[in-house]
């Protein structure tokens, strides 16, 4: 699954004012892969393979260096909460809220979540959200395996390197947010400034720490999604 730029938001502001923020998902760190699937080994021995990977980013923030201190205390608020029902974030000068399923395990290239036209500040926070995906949602794959789901994930694993493997399916519906810190970028009034975010992740931590043999399919995909979570990282380009 490719995304575009179609139907992404963007502001027509940008094309006025000449401040632009343009935020993007990378394709995601990987282990050993082969075509469009990865293996790896958690830190307890058990061996995944990934056949099928999307996660649905809800929103995408911009908040100036001021506010970043003070947003802090929200950035749990959602996790592991029930998430609403399917509704689209409201979108702002400084805030994407076209929900996007990223396909986690394509090869290459980033995946667009749009472009924003920001006024003159300084900005040191990206404030990336993950929610459930509805209808409406920009690459939701057909077969219907994202809708309402936040993390969806299918393949099998082996308890030990060799050893027989099971068929894995990881589903969430659970939303979060996470503030993401990167050098300010000073946006001023004075000419045009173009730049682009990318949202970073790395997927071979992400079972780490899960007794397959003892847990529950609830408290694996809760155990993954916080893992996705804290592998989020953010740059400037």
């Amino acid at each position: 699954m490719g995304l575009t730029a179609t139907g992404l938001a963007c502001s027509d502001a940008t094309l006025d004012s000449g401040l632009s923020v343009t935020v993007v998902v990378d394709a995601p760190l990987t282990p050993a892969r082969t075509g469009h699937e990865v293996t790896f080994t958690t830190d307890l021995g058990v061996v995944v393979h990934l056949t099928t990977a999307y996660l649905s980013s809800e929103s995408a923030e911009l908040l100036p260096c001021a506010s970043a201190g003070a947003s802090l205390s929200t950035t749990l608020k959602t996790l592991f909460a029930i998430p609403s029902a399917y509704a689209h974030s409201t979108g702002s000068p400084t805030r994407l809220g076209t929900p996007v399923v990223e396909d986690l395990l394509r090869t290459t290239g980033s995946s667009p979540l749009g472009t924003m036209a920001p006024p003159p500040a300084k900005y040191c926070t990206l404030r990336y959200s993950v929610g459930a995906a509805d209808d409406d949602a920009v690459g939701l794959p057909t077969d219907g395996s994202m809708m309402g789901k936040s993390l969806h994930l299918e393949g099998d694993y082996a308890l030990t390197a060799g050893s027989a493997s099971a068929p894995l399916t990881v589903d969430s519906t659970e939303a979060f947010d996470r503030d993401l810190t990167f050098d300010a970028l000073d946006l001023s009034a004075a000419g045009a400034h173009i730049a682009t975010i990318a949202v970073d992740k790395a997927m071979e931590h992400w079972f780490d720490g899960i007794d397959f043999t003892t847990t529950t399919d609830d408290a694996r995909s809760r155990a993954v999604l916080s893992h996705v979570r804290d592998s989020l990282t953010v740059s400037r380009r």
